[in-house]
């Protein structure tokens, strides 16, 4: 029984970044044999077992064979028998197809040193084309290592075209899409993740409503990415050029968060209001539209959605100011000026707005 330390850790430790996961493959064990060392198993579709002390992830070497259509379509064969090879051969990138033992030595058969050092993507065997999450993950990797300067190898991205063109992207669950592209979104160069799957024609199904504003949409992620790192209020910015009904659908088809849903319906029905004359009525229309009163956490999230919309800073700073002036309006502010106690029902809430208004026009 082997144990070698495999993929990202691997690639990781030679691109000089933090490793933050260590994943393990053990080749010439049981699932019996685990069990009696003490592991914990934790895999259903395959035999994955976790570090009784450090709880990280030992998997046994496996090989895979496409039975059904999608990503899960697979076999999975998990026998003593399969080396370290056969592991490493199932794997998407060369650069994610190296192992490491225990000494420090790189065991690295498809090439990926050399493509770590040419910065490119590649695929490691024409298995490839078998698993469509693929497109994904490639597309997601090609925005975290942009600054790097990665690119994807021509052959590599036609074989992402052939899976896009095949039609397997819709069995793909939108939680796992979701989750990649949240990785994606998250990245240095978000952008480059749906650049990458529109050059690949794999917009559709998942981001169909994208493919006719995607140059405006990718300047808005650009823009809002520049100022924030928070991968929801980046997907807001990016669906803030669609309709109101395309952006309802986008979200509920990948099943975003509810705050996604809510920043995307927000920013939608706001962009409009900056068309209108710039004033303290427009201001305080907006924050009462988006509930920033009860939810002052909403309008922070705003403002560089805006900015990615186009508003200038000065423009940001001022909303900054008015809605913190407008805050301090509360029933115990009014009450020290008028006989706030004689008011009832929606006269209270009229009084709070107008005053709000005021403080708004005095911070303007």
């Amino acid at each position: 029984m082997k144990t070698y330390l495999v993929g990202g850790a691997v690639r990781d430790q030679l691109l000089g970044l933090p490793v933050v996961d260590r994943d393990y493959v053990v080749v010439g064990a049981t699932p019996a044999a685990m069990l009696a060392a003490g592991y914990q198993q934790v895999g259903k579709d395959f035999p994955v077992f976790l570090h009784p002390r450090t709880q990280a992830e030992y998997a046994l070497a496996r090989t895979e064979r496409k039975q059904g259509q999608g990503y899960t379509g697979f076999s999975v064969n998990a026998d003593p028998t399969v080396t370290l090879e056969e592991d490493l051969l199932r794997r998407d990138l060369t650069i994610n197809a190296m192992a490491e033992t225990a000494q420090g030595e790189i065991i690295d058969p498809y090439g990926g040193q050399q493509d770590i050092e040419q910065r490119l993507l590649r695929h490691v065997s024409p298995a490839f084309t078998e698993d469509p999450l693929r497109v994904l993950r490639v597309a997601r990797f090609n925005a975290r290592f942009h600054e790097l300067g990665f690119t994807i190898a021509p052959d590599t991205k036609a074989l992402l075209k052939e899976i896009a063109v095949r039609g397997e992207l819709t069995t793909i669950s939108a939680e796992r899409v979701w989750r990649e592209t949240e990785l994606a979104l998250s990245s240095s160069s978000p952008a480059v993740y749906f650049e990458v799957l529109n050059e690949v024609h794999a917009l559709t199904p998942w981001f169909a409503e994208l493919g006719d504003v995607i140059d405006s949409a990718l300047e808005r992620l650009r823009r809002c990415s520049a100022v924030i790192n928070d991968s929801q209020i980046r997907c807001a910015a990016l669906f803030s050029v669609l309709s109101e009904v395309a952006g309802k659908t986008i979200c509920a088809r990948l099943k975003t968060p509810n705050r996604v849903q809510q920043l995307t319906r927000a920013a939608i029905q706001t962009a409009s209001f900056w068309d209108k004359q710039w004033s303290p009525d427009s201001i305080l229309e907006v924050i009462s539209k988006i509930d920033g009163w009860r939810q002052p956490e909403r309008v922070e999230a705003m403002l560089p959605i805006w900015s990615a919309q186009g508003m200038t800073s000065t423009y940001v700073s001022t909303i900054q100011d008015c809605f913190a002036a407008a805050r301090e309006v509360s029933i115990q502010s009014l009450s020290q000026e008028t006989n706030v106690d004689q008011l009832q029902g929606p006269a209270i809430g009229a009084a709070i707005q107008a005053a709000r208004l005021a403080a708004i026009q005095v911070a303007f």
